[in-house]
């Protein structure tokens, strides 16, 4: 059998939620590793692109 093909607004959805896990496990893993504490801006702007990043891949997976 053949494979589906995914459809653009798929990966898309896709490369955004997997680019909000990135981004949500290795800013706090600098955090931790750092030799140098990473400021609070940092931290909040880390936490701003998970959710936006987050929210627009399942936004696009839903309305596909």
């Amino acid at each position: 059998m053949a494979a589906e093909r995914k459809t653009v607004a798929e990966m898309v959805g896709e490369f955004f939620r997997e680019a909000a896990l990135l981004v949500g496990v290795f800013i706090p893993l600098d955090m931790v590793f750092s030799e140098k504490p990473l400021s609070h801006a940092v931290l909040a702007f880390g936490t701003v692109i998970f959710l936006l990043c987050l929210s627009l891949g399942i936004l696009i997976e839903r309305v596909r």
